[in-house]
């Protein structure tokens, strides 16, 4: 019995871009997970003192649905090679679905960060809330809907992410260099370690570009290869990003994260004061 041929140039993108992609989600995937190991070890000490246990569940919990989602990649890239296109519908859902839940628990630890940077802001909380419950609407609205509206909703939800990835990650790069400059504490490396761990910039990179390429025009191999490749590192990236984060949070003494939560005249009368100079009367204001 003959194989049903394979239509053209098309599929063979499709299945070349899948097998490329696959080993660069499971390359990921392995790094991801040492991360969060050595995040989770280094808390253990302070979770044993109540410090820490919200933030350890959100990750583990990213981390769960994460792992989901790579198990439904692999069926469905299976099904793709084995069965000649005929993917499974259930796990080509669950795949989605589980992407867009670690976007959204990534793009709240990312904002719970920028809060905790900028002296747990209030009104800059209310915005970043309503910002997320909008995206966490246009996820359900994607679970429940089932006509082919839903296309119109997926690019929806990742413009949303998008904005609140990068406004959060730029806040927190403003306010990392604020303060290092302030405080004369940071060097020009330590300036670039700051931004990359604390930022979050590798997972608003990521998915700037798979937004690009999500809009690149149907039917081009090059369109289908890059969206494959740039999915396959955004997906573990919104798990590695927010665990670098963490790790850089329970790793930090006391003092660091004082440092960061204060406001800037503080900062400023307290480095003149370090070096023993005699502030001014109104530095402290």
């Amino acid at each position: 019995m003959s194989q049903p041929s394979l239509p053209g140039t098309i599929t063979k993108a499709a299945f070349d871009s899948n097998i490329g992609s696959l080993i660069v989600q499971a390359f990921l995937s392995g790094l991801y997970t040492f991360i969060l190991y050595r995040t989770v070890h280094g808390a253990v000490p302070r979770i044993r003192n109540g410090r820490h246990i919200p933030l350890m569940a959100a990750l583990i919990s990213l981390y769960v649905i994460y792992m989901i989602n790579f198990a439904a990649t692999c069926i469905v890239a299976r099904s793709l090679l084995v069965a000649y296109m005929n993917v499974s519908k259930l796990f080509a859902r669950i795949e989605n679905d589980t992407a867009m839940v670690t976007a959204l628990i990534a793009d709240a630890l990312l904002v719970w960060r920028c809060y905790m940077l900028w002296m747990k802001s209030k009104w800059l909380l209310a915005l970043f809330v309503v910002a997320l419950i909008g995206e966490a609407a246009l996820m359900t609205a994607v679970f429940v809907i089932t006509t082919p509206v839903i296309n119109d909703i997926i690019p929806c939800f990742l413009i949303l992410s998008l904005i609140i990835t990068v406004v959060a990650t730029a806040m927190i790069i403003y306010r990392i260099l604020t303060v290092s400059r302030e405080t004369g504490t940071t060097r020009r490396y330590g300036y670039i370690i700051e931004i990359f761990v604390q930022s979050g910039i590798i997972y608003s990179i990521s998915l700037l570009v798979t937004v690009v390429c999500f809009y690149l025009p149907d039917g081009n191999v090059s369109a289908i290869e890059a969206y494959s490749y740039a999915t396959s590192v955004l997906i573990p990236v919104t798990g590695i990003a927010p665990t670098m984060i963490a790790e850089r949070v329970v790793n930090a003494t006391e003092h660091d994260e004082e440092k960061w939560s204060q406001p800037i005249s503080t900062l400023r009368f307290n480095h003149t004061t370090q070096r023993g100079e005699t502030p001014h009367p109104q530095s402290h204001v």
